[in-house]
């Protein structure tokens, strides 16, 4: 199970149950997922908590944040050139 997580500001999330079960719970909500159910966070929502089935998988899909991807790639040892090849084509 992920536990609890946070969406981020700068984008939402979509979440697609590709198999299993799961629940979603946010403040004021919860929402259960079966087989082939999405659903949209919007960047607004804040901490939720999910909970997998041991059998689950889910497929979550957002915009990442660049820079911060970009600065992660420099400390990990990345060429700028390389970094920007990448990031920004």
């Amino acid at each position: 199970a992920l536990g609890e997580q946070r969406t981020d500001l700068g984008s939402f999330e979509i979440l697609t149950l590709i198999g299993g079960a799961a629940e979603l719970r946010w403040e004021g909500g919860a929402d259960t997922l079966a087989r082939g159910d999405s659903l949209l966070l919007p960047a607004a929502l804040g901490a939720y908590a999910l909970r997998l089935d041991p059998d689950a998988t889910i497929l979550r899909a957002y915009v990442p944040d660049l820079d911060a991807l970009a600065a992660e790639a420099r400390a990990a040892g990345h060429p700028d050139e390389a970094v920007a090849a990448t990031l920004h084509p």
